[in-house]
């Protein structure tokens, strides 16, 4: 869940309306392809917790889609907006329209610490993201533009260096980049963490934290 919701977060269509999430759109860009998954994901653990909640434990998300099969095979129901509000809403015990139209047909990013308090979840007010923090040219040996408040930068990176060897894993925060850079006759071993702190709160994994989230204890 943290990693889809720093997926939604850092997109770059993020808050864009469900009305943007059109064809040409979808086919043409691979940020809108993957928008309606990351932010239905992130609604589907709103919903399971606020029906958690509401039924003080007794119901999950789980019963709401037993309900959603059971109408399709007995009533041929299909999953539309109308009848997926109203049959919710049962579930959460209060109207939830103004919810889903908020987060869902016009995009509006949900407030993270908020909802997390309200379901009783500890959590990192920031999250950690990959950052090379620089820019090299298109045969990979020269750097062309490098961020100042990088680590890349704090290493002694610099803008005009010359790279002579590189060991990076695209991606992944907890290994160090490192890079072998020529300066003149010299060469000079530089090694960082491509990680950056941005504020996008995440789920902390602790006990209590699981246990409110895998239990019925609501």
């Amino acid at each position: 869940m943290n990693q889809c919701i720093r997926n939604l977060y850092t997109s770059p269509v993020k808050d864009r309306p469900n009305r943007d999430i059109n064809y040409a759109n979808y086919w043409s860009s691979p940020d809108y392809q993957k928008l309606p998954y990351y932010r239905g994901a992130i609604f589907a653990f709103y919903l399971d917790n606020t029906i958690k909640q509401a039924s003080k434990g007794q119901q999950s998300l789980d019963d709401l889609m037993r309900q959603f099969k059971k109408d399709a095979e007995e009533k041929g129901q299909t999953i539309e907006h109308t009848y997926f509000v109203k049959t919710a809403s049962q579930f959460v015990g209060k109207d939830i329209k103004n919810v889903f139209n908020k987060y869902i047909e016009q995009g509006t990013l949900m407030d993270l610490e908020e909802v997390f308090t309200q379901f009783g979840l500890s959590f990192e007010p920031e999250a950690e993201l990959f950052d090379q923090g620089f820019q090299f040219s298109s045969d990979h040996r020269m750097v062309i533009s490098i961020d100042s408040l990088s680590n890349a930068f704090k290493a002694g990176l610099r803008l005009g260096d010359t790279l002579s060897g590189m060991d990076m894993y695209y991606g992944n925060t907890q290994v160090p980049v490192n890079l072998q850079v020529k300066k003149g006759n010299q060469r000079i071993d530089y090694s960082f963490m491509a990680v950056k702190k941005v504020p996008i709160p995440q789920i902390k994994n602790t006990p209590q934290n699981q246990h409110l989230l895998l239990g019925n204890d609501f």
